[in-house]
């Protein structure tokens, strides 16, 4: 008996989030609730400039190349390099609106928070109720 309610405990669990993946948050009012990673990649790759209720999506970024920038690339399957370059040509073009750069993971916590149609990445386990989660890439 001991074995069933541990099992029935067990299923009803809350299930934590992976910490070992990267969470791509949102501003707590955006329309987004969950996102493909081709829905992604379309917003990184400057490509879906308003999210369904007309709002601005409003990108951010970490600042250089960091490592945890690196990882969140290549779970896009993209070059950190080349989204570079990208962003800057399309910005230069006037067809986009540079992506708001952020200096660590705490301030990207902080400013998707404050930023209205924003999105970002952190490490899953950096989440906090201020942003809402819209999906979990592999580290």
């Amino acid at each position: 008996m001991p074995t069933l309610i541990l099992l029935i405990a067990l299923h009803w669990a809350p299930v934590a989030p992976p910490l070992d993946r990267i969470a791509v948050v949102v501003h707590n009012g955006t329309p987004a609730e969950q996102m493909s990673q081709d829905d992604i990649l379309r917003i990184y790759l400057l490509e879906q400039p308003y999210w369904s209720d007309g709002t601005a999506v409003q990108l951010h970024d970490l600042r250089g190349t960091q490592p945890f920038k690196t990882a969140f690339y290549d779970a896009l399957g993209r070059q950190q390099r080349n989204m570079m370059r990208l962003h800057m040509r399309l910005v230069l073009a006037g067809e986009a609106t540079a992506p708001t750069k952020v200096a660590n993971t705490e301030a990207m916590l902080r400013s998707v928070a404050e930023t209205p149609g924003a999105i970002g990445y952190l490490p899953a386990d950096a989440v906090d109720e201020s942003v809402t989660v819209v999906a979990y890439l592999p580290r």
